[in-house]
């Protein structure tokens, strides 16, 4: 059973297990949970709002979801000034999460649902840049993200939301499985017909 009107309820839908949804099967999901009395264009209005901790519980729930976008709104909400945000959330002028005296949990959860917009690797392969939002598109790079398997991302960039540069290390070695939206070309890259994987981690 799920609520989504209530803050108890949406937590245990994201401790249920590692799993992502494409947009139709969340929407179907969505569809058959709601008050269907709710109209559509309300529907996903309490899941783009929050406050304090859920606003980065949400964050990384979008980011899971694949909902870039939804999840870049979370976040720019997250750092809008408390003086300046009068719905709740936001954060001090310090940065901490604004709820008296602060949450750390938005921070972290702010901070983690970012690297999940970039990098996931929970179902077996390492996807890059899963839930990129438009605002991101145009140029970036990230470094230093950590994926399951002991896989470290050295550097990832991307301009109009293509990879343009890739280089990961590997602690341990082993198979490492790319997931993109556009095929990746490189000589270096192999198929691999064994599928036993000795990295015990992935």
């Amino acid at each position: 059973m799920w609520n989504c009107g209530t803050s108890f309820k949406e937590n245990v839908v994201l401790q249920v297990g590692d799993f992502t949804l494409s947009q139709d099967e969340f929407d179907f999901l969505m569809q058959k949970q709601m008050d269907r009395k709710i109209p559509r264009s309300q529907q996903y209005e309490h899941l783009l709002n929050g406050a304090y901790w859920s606003m980065g519980w949400k964050v990384n729930w979008w980011a899971r979801m694949l909902g870039g976008n939804r999840a870049w709104k979370l976040i720019r909400d997250q750092l809008t000034s408390v003086t300046d945000n009068k719905d709740g959330g936001g954060s001090y002028p310090n940065l901490f999460d604004a709820h008296p005296p602060f949450q750390i949990d938005g921070n972290f959860g702010c901070t983690s649902g970012i690297a999940d917009m970039l990098v996931q690797s929970q179902d077996g392969a390492m996807h890059l840049l899963p839930a990129l939002p438009d605002a991101w598109k145009s140029k970036g790079s990230v470094s230093g993200l950590r994926a399951i398997g002991e896989f470290i991302i050295e550097e990832l960039a991307w301009e109009e939301g293509k990879i343009v540069h890739l280089t990961i290390k590997s602690d341990v070695g082993g198979n490492l499985r790319l997931r993109t939206r556009e095929p990746i070309r490189n000589k270096k890259l192999t198929s691999v017909a064994n599928p036993i994987n000795p990295n015990g981690f992935f």
